[in-house]
């Protein structure tokens, strides 16, 4: 046995031993000497912490061969009675609040269980063959039920632990993943703005479904646009204009947008700043927003309109960041060239293969548009000339990313070249 598995043995038999000692001692006095209802004695509870601690020090062989006392009855002595009660005597013998929190949980947990079967036994009842799992969520009475549900746990949380209380999402590895979101705030703000978040995530779920029937309508749209600008209002008061900027820039669909593309491109903070200015002033006008109930014009002028704007933009980002780093920015925008970059590192190929074979996919696409839109050509000369294309391609990448990674990568979203030759519209042989 490893030295960390002696450790930790050790660990879960002191925390059994204490355990037997809080029911001991809430057995009361006259039981020192009898079996109490888990079947452990003051003796074998104080023999238990004696070889704990001695197998944390000893020899691993040693401690391999210790045998600690059968504990199997500990929790249902311990858990007898009101839970604020447990709660009580567990922190009387000095259990952290980490362990208070875990037995609170399981026990609310236990309290609402017949609720929450209640729901499942409500829904609709279907074969298992004709409908998602995930679909219960659609369904609005269970989703209000489960929502009820999750306040009340949090409730009784609350009242069973008191000043132990602490959300399960701002454990200490929760709020240092959601300080690097959020900004250098104090913890209690960060509290604040995560269940904030939380509360409009829940409406914003509900629109973004048609309320539970699956079907979104225009009302819902301007709904969410509503939503929003009260979710803005609420975080205005609750932070300085500074921190709502750093917010901002660290939690926008901009942002998100901004993640993925920046993955190979080295910035610094200033840089980032800039640049997120320029993609923000973009995206307000030109970017739609599905989530916020943003849906841009279909017309002809207005895709003009954002044509003309995307390459000022472009023109903006390459004097920012320099034409590489740009180039580089923009490809990152392309989810096809995102795929290309994972199959050229799962292959082990330089990485500047993905590069050139992105650049020969769009290179291919505008003479195959070209070759196709020719009406100079009959439908055979143009299958002809477009057959001649994929095999050129074909044999370009091949070279570039052998053989063998033209085969990976036609099963992970390359079809396009077995399809170069086809005509859409053309009758099949």
């Amino acid at each position: 046995m490893k030295p960390a598995a002696i450790v930790l043995g050790a660990s879960l038999v002191v925390n059994a031993a204490l355990v037997a000692g809080v029911v001991w001692r809430a057995a009361g006095p006259g039981a020192h000497d009898a079996k109490d209802a888990s079947g452990i004695t003051e003796e074998e509870s104080a023999g238990a912490i004696r070889l704990a601690t001695s197998a944390s020090k000893s020899d691993p062989a040693v401690a391999a061969r210790a045998r600690a006392p059968d504990m199997s009855g500990a929790w249902q002595a311990l858990s007898k009675g009101e839970p604020k009660e447990l709660i009580e005597r567990l922190r009387g013998a000095g259990f952290p609040p980490h362990v208070l929190r875990t037995v609170a949980s399981q026990l609310v947990r236990e309290q609402l269980a017949d609720r929450q079967l209640a729901l499942l036994a409500n829904l609709p009842t279907r074969e298992y063959w004709t409908s998602s799992f995930n679909s219960y969520w659609v369904n609005p009475e269970f989703r209000a039920g489960q929502h009820e549900i999750a306040l009340e746990r949090r409730e009784r949380l609350k009242e069973l632990l008191g000043a132990d209380y602490e959300s399960p999402d701002l454990s200490r590895d929760s709020l240092a993943n959601l300080a690097r979101r959020y900004g250098p705030l104090d913890a209690e703000k960060i509290g604040q703005l995560h269940e904030l978040e939380g509360d409009y995530r829940d409406l914003r779920m509900q629109l973004v479904t048609g309320e539970g029937t699956g079907v979104r309508l225009p009302a819902d749209n301007e709904s969410l646009k509503l939503l929003d600008a009260e979710l803005r209002r609420d975080l205005e008061t609750l932070l300085t204009p500074a921190e709502l900027e750093e917010y901002d820039r660290r939690n926008s669909p901009t942002t998100e947008n901004l993640r993925r593309r920046l993955s190979d491109v080295d910035l610094t903070e200033d840089e980032y700043h800039a640049l997120y200015q320029l993609q923000k002033s973009f995206d307000d006008r030109y970017t739609a927003n599905y989530m916020g109930g943003v849906v841009l014009p279909n017309t002809p002028e207005f895709a003009r309109e954002r044509r003309a704007a995307q390459e000022e933009l472009n023109a903006s980002i390459a004097d920012l960041i320099g034409p590489e780093r740009a180039a580089e920015f923009e490809r990152s925008g392309d989810f096809s060239y995102q795929r290309l970059k994972r199959v050229v590192q799962y292959l082990e190929l330089p990485s500047e293969a993905a590069v050139v074979a992105h650049d020969l996919h769009g290179e291919t696409q505008r003479r195959a548009a070209a070759i196709r839109s020719d009406r100079s050509l009959s439908a055979e000369q143009r299958t002809a000339q477009l057959t001649a294309l994929r095999e050129d391609v074909s044999g370009r990448l091949s070279t570039v990313l052998t053989q063998e990674g033209l085969e990976v990568f036609k099963l992970n979203g390359w079809q396009w070249l077995d399809q170069l030759a086809t005509i859409p519209g053309a009758p099949r042989g």
